[in-house]
């Protein structure tokens, strides 16, 4: 009962729900009706001109719209519902985490956006988001002198530290 494409499954399951859904992947094979098809793909610019005027309620991306795309809530966009930017699988480095994050949050957003990071709770998905959350914090402190930072996965106990190495020997 697995799907054989999870972007395809998140699709499927958006458009059911009544909301409009497309994608900035770069696939060129996608998965309708249980068969493997070639997408009408339209271009990333199409695509988010049309998520941002409000024609699409969702785009899926990966690492081929993870820099240089606005997707925020604009000043300058027709649709300027706040946006939710639920990040199913990160990437293993925390530069382009933060770059896929900044798809959503810019300068002239008028509505601040949600990030919704979801784990499993397996123990060794927990340590890296720790981990993560630990470059991340190095990162803030460099950059603003606080090591707290918006982009933190929260709720996940800090333990990259010699206290945590203790507890967890």
């Amino acid at each position: 009962d697995l799907p054989a494409s999870a972007v395809d499954e998140v699709k499927r399951r958006t458009d059911e729900t009544g909301f409009t859904c497309d994608e900035i992947t770069g696939r060129t094979l996608e998965i309708r009706n249980g068969r493997v098809m070639r997408r009408n793909a339209a271009s990333s610019t199409v695509i988010k001109n049309m998520f941002n005027s409000g024609e699409l309620d969702a785009v899926i991306i990966n690492s081929a719209g993870s820099t240089g795309i606005d997707l925020h809530a604009g000043s300058r966009f027709a649709d300027q519902r706040p946006r939710i930017l639920m990040e199913l699988q990160a990437p293993a480095d925390i530069l382009r985490k933060v770059q896929g994050h900044g798809r959503v949050n810019r300068y002239d957003q008028v509505e601040d956006p949600e990030i919704w990071s979801f784990l499993s709770g397996l123990p060794i998905e927990t340590r890296l988001a720790a981990m993560e959350n630990a470059k991340l914090r190095r990162l803030s402190a460099n950059t603003t002198s606080n090591r707290d930072a918006a982009i933190l996965v929260r709720g996940i106990p800090d333990l990259i530290n010699p206290v945590g190495d203790i507890v967890c020997s």
